[in-house]
């Protein structure tokens, strides 16, 4: 699923939103509200009632290399959210702009496990990247149990220029971080 803003176009992309029961994207797939050209991302919404697992793929709202504008916000709500085999919900910023925030509520359990065949952790990445000339995001987290295996990430970071953002986690029963 895609709604972006075209290399050399001029616009904003459109918001995608997702309501089911429950959500798998495997082997690439992609939720992608990004801005290759100038404008800004659409905003991502994704409320599942039960389980979302991703399997090398990932949900982005970024602003690409050489583009100008802002990234959307990426929201999901669910009871369960695995990222495995380096899936990745990612607000970046490759040209010049800001990153969304990503607000993650997982009612019971958060799960990012694994590192993908391209060398990249699952996980919550809001950054700026080298090439980048901005602000990273904030991400919020709210679940009870939240686990980082296996190189599981949640990061906000700049290689760039900009300022990084806030990461707050509220896990009412446990964290639990190993590799």
């Amino acid at each position: 699923m895609t709604s972006f803003v075209a290399q050399e176009a001029i616009g904003n992309a459109g918001n995608i939103n997702i309501e089911t029961d429950n959500f798998s994207l495997t082997n690439g797939a992609q939720v992608n509200a990004s801005v290759f050209g100038q404008g800004n991302g659409g905003n991502i919404l994704i409320d599942v009632r039960d389980n979302i697992e991703l399997t090398g793929s990932n949900i982005f709202s970024q602003v690409a290399s050489g583009a100008v504008g802002d990234g959307g916000t990426i929201t999901v709500n669910t009871t369960n959210l695995s990222l495995l085999d380096g899936s990745q919900i990612t607000a970046g910023v490759f040209g010049t702009g800001n990153a969304g925030t990503v607000t993650i509520n997982a009612a019971d359990n958060i799960t990012f496990q694994g590192i993908g065949s391209d060398g990249f952790a699952s996980g919550i990445l809001n950054n700026v990247a080298a090439s980048g000339v901005g602000n990273a995001g904030n991400i919020d987290v709210t679940t009870a149990n939240l686990n980082l295996v296996d190189g599981g990430t949640i990061s906000s970071s700049v290689i760039g220029e900009g300022n990084g953002g806030q990461i707050k986690i509220n896990a009412s029963n446990a964290i639990v971080a190993f590799c």
